[in-house]
């Protein structure tokens, strides 16, 4: 029941989120709602690895009550205020400087990024801990509301404000809304926690570092995985201009319809897929199989509706000018397939506790995507963007059955 309420949720955030989309990017039209994404999405590479770090060590803290050497709940809520205070001010103290030195020198659209998004990325990432905590008291519904319903739901309404012309819709106005948004959704699941009883301080004098290491190992994997998923967009509003990352944003959220699609499949048979005494590998690749084929069918579907309709549905859902984000639509959507052909790989991994397998394979994705983005970026603009991020994505997809292969023939000898 709750594994059902979650997809729900998710589902949920999922729709509502492509609905701001589509809003934001009819009413800021490409250029506004471009800037607008350069902004969302380095809040999202800075503040996620902190929201998910934070999130799984306060989950595992809270469970314990007795992690290392501290002996209640108290002393785990002291130490997260530590490290959250010292992740986020050192994040934010070089935004700060390093936008205002932009802005100094004339880049004046490039420091409002940087700028802009110090008002977003502390309400993004203190859900982490927040989350975490109700998780640890085994309170896994209370603890997704904050980023599955309330933001999404709270960034609708700011979209839908300005769709009626409410508000005068301005991207700048955009950001700074969607940041109240952000520490509006905090409230809720805050009050659930206080609700608990067990919200409580007590000073902790030891040593941080083994607790700022292991939220830094634990935040790795998902800053890789967003930092792929981001840095074209990035990369384009930096290095092109906004327009062109207007357009390519719409083709991207577009395409995670399809790749929201293949993993719901994936995280399905994930139960399946946990170790027992009676597995075999002849159960498990069936398992595997008929994962693949589920991917793979909603995935090429996918393709097929993007490859005949693509065109006209990016026309009618954002607007005429971003008829433009088609091929880059179509060449995400092929990479997706590649990536559904892995099916439930992913899951293996994670169910089996072998993360550090998924982190290595997405560092090297990672270098990759580094050395090609900005040269195809530079070269070929907005379809060198996705050729960088279609190529990475096979990259992983490749590396990531190489593994598999690997691991079932150990485990199975």
């Amino acid at each position: 029941m709750i594994a059902l309420v979650s997809i729900v949720m998710r589902v949920y955030q999922v729709i509502a989120t492509f609905c701001a989309a589509v809003l934001f990017a009819k009413v800021l039209e490409p250029e506004g709602f471009g800037h607008y994404s350069v902004t969302l999405s380095i809040s999202t590479i800075v503040a996620i690895p902190i929201l998910i770090g934070m999130n799984n060590w306060f989950t595992r803290s809270f469970k314990e009550q007795a992690y290392s050497n501290y002996h209640n709940v108290g002393e785990v809520v002291h130490i997260g205020f530590k490290l959250i205070a010292f992740y986020l001010g050192t994040v934010l103290i070089a935004l700060i400087a390093v936008g205002f030195l932009l802005y100094m020198l004339d880049y004046i659209d490039r420091g409002k990024y940087l700028l802009l998004s110090c008002m977003m990325i502390p309400f993004i990432a203190l859900s982490g801990p927040i989350s975490g905590a109700l998780l640890g008291l085994e309170r896994p519904i209370q603890s997704q509301l904050a980023e599955y319903v309330v933001r999404p739901t709270a960034v609708l309404a700011i979209a839908v404000s300005f769709w009626f012309k409410i508000a005068y819709p301005t991207w700048e106005l955009a950001i700074f809304l969607c940041a109240i948004a952000g520490l509006v959704s905090l409230v809720v699941p805050l009050l659930l926690l206080v609700r608990t009883g067990r919200l409580t301080v007590r000073k902790f004098s030891g040593s941080l570092k083994p607790h700022a290491r292991a939220v830094s190992l634990l935040g790795a994997a998902s800053g890789l995985i967003v930092f792929n998923r981001q840095i074209d967009t990035v990369l384009l509003g930096f290095m092109v201009d906004a327009t062109d990352a207007g357009i390519y944003r719409a083709a991207s959220q577009s395409a995670v319809l399809i790749t929201f699609g293949s993993q719901t499949v994936s995280t399905l048979y994930s139960t399946r897929l946990v170790p027992s005494k009676s597995e075999t590998k002849k159960k498990t690749q069936e398992y595997l199989t008929e994962a693949k084929k589920m991917s793979l069918l909603v995935a090429v579907s996918g393709l097929i509706f993007f490859l005949l309709f693509g065109s006209f549905f990016l026309e009618y859902m954002f607007g005429p000018q971003y008829k433009l984000g088609y091929l880059p639509l179509v060449i995400l959507g092929g990479a997706n397939c590649f990536v559904a052909y892995n099916g439930a790989i992913g899951q293996y991994f994670l169910m089996r506790g072998q993360e550090a397998i998924i982190v290595r394979v997405f560092c090297k994705a990672t270098i990759a995507n580094l050395i090609l983005c900005p040269i195809l970026i530079y070269l070929f603009g907005m379809h060198g963007a996705v050729s960088a991020t279609a190529i990475t994505i096979c990259v992983w997809a490749i590396l990531t059955q190489v593994e598999f292969l690997k691991y079932q023939r150990r485990i199975f000898l």
